[in-house]
């Protein structure tokens, strides 16, 4: 595997900040804030990011549809947040389950075509 210095890969046209709340023992809410950081909307827009230790989604809150696939899940947009303008933020929030051991924050948030900084 080889990996590129930042400095030989596109900039980035967003900004991606996965934050986890309301935790109980076996749930938790996570939270995506989309920004655009370019300048030129986002239009349809699609995040992938992993599952870890026992991560399962339970049911989409708001601002988005959710898909799951083993370790893989999927967020897409809603009709109501379709296009993020340039310096825009959408949100999209869901509830899942853990294990109750390890919380992690996904290391693998991307989006299909774009290079966006995640937080």
């Amino acid at each position: 595997m080889f990996f590129l210095a930042d400095a030989n890969l596109p900039a980035t046209t967003c900004q991606v900040t996965y934050t986890i709340s309301n935790v109980t023992s076996t749930t938790f809410r996570g939270t995506l804030a989309l920004k655009n950081t370019g300048t030129q909307t986002i239009n349809g827009w699609q995040l992938n990011f992993g599952l870890y230790q026992g991560q399962t989604l339970q049911q989409p809150v708001s601002g988005a549809t959710f898909a799951e696939s083993g370790p893989n899940a999927q967020v897409k947009t809603a009709s109501s947040n379709s296009t993020v303008a340039p310096g825009a933020t959408v949100t999209a929030s869901f509830t899942a389950s853990w294990d109750g051991k390890v919380n992690q924050k996904p290391g693998n948030i991307n989006m299909p075509n774009r290079r966006c900084a995640a937080r």
